[in-house]
């Protein structure tokens, strides 16, 4: 995709769409600017040839089931192209949320964990959530994990973290009062360590101590 790039055409173009995937999961939506600002970071700024990427992404029929394209943007595959400009301003001016001025971009190992779609962050909150989901709920570690993530991916789009209860009903899973305290608490902390659109990829523990 560059001229100094020594990668095969179809090698090189399946990691473009990792970091496409990678990010939109981490920010939701985000114009080309900024996805080839996090490029540059990595490979040098003008090593990769921004007309040749846009090219490929426009060209190229897309089935991925983690982002699409429209415009100029990067979108999150759950956010229906008629609700893009809404989710945007939400993003950029979310309510409630102290967002950075910059965004946040990660180390490319790092990064890159986010192209996978069942990849969280492993937190003290993500672990006491399964420990109390296997322990003292007797679910199964794949449930349990499976309940993880969605609650994980609920704070990482800006969602109500009480919305954890919806994950228990939905499967069938009774919860009593002070269980489900228990899991607001730790949803809270999941909250506070999850990587967030809102936040431009920075979670509210990091924004706390800049």
């Amino acid at each position: 995709m560059d001229s100094t790039h020594s990668s095969s055409p179809s090698t090189a173009s399946r990691k473009m769409e990792l970091y496409a995937r990678a990010a939109a999961t981490l920010y939701g939506i985000i114009s080309f600017t900024d996805f080839f600002e996090i490029l540059d970071s990595y490979y040098g700024t003008g090593t990769l040839s921004q007309k040749r990427i846009i090219s490929y992404f426009r060209a190229t029929k897309n089935d991925d089931p983690v982002y699409y394209i429209q415009d100029k943007l990067i979108i999150h595959a759950s956010i229906p192209p008629d609700e893009v400009a809404r989710t945007l301003s939400e993003i950029q001016h979310p309510v409630g949320v102290t967002a950075p001025a910059r965004r946040r971009i990660l180390p490319e190992k790092e990064f890159l964990q986010y192209a996978d779609p069942f990849f969280y962050e492993d937190t003290s909150g993500t672990q006491k959530m399964e420990a109390h989901l296997t322990g003292d709920m007797g679910l199964s570690r794949e449930d349990a994990r499976e309940i993880v993530r969605e609650t994980v991916w609920i704070c990482r789009t800006g969602t109500c973290p009480t919305y954890i209860n919806t994950a228990l009903d939905r499967r069938g899973f009774p919860c009593d009062p002070n269980g489900e305290l228990d899991l607001l608490l730790f949803g809270i902390e999941i909250a506070r360590d999850t990587r967030q659109w809102e936040r431009l990829g920075a979670t509210g523990t990091e924004m706390a101590g800049n």
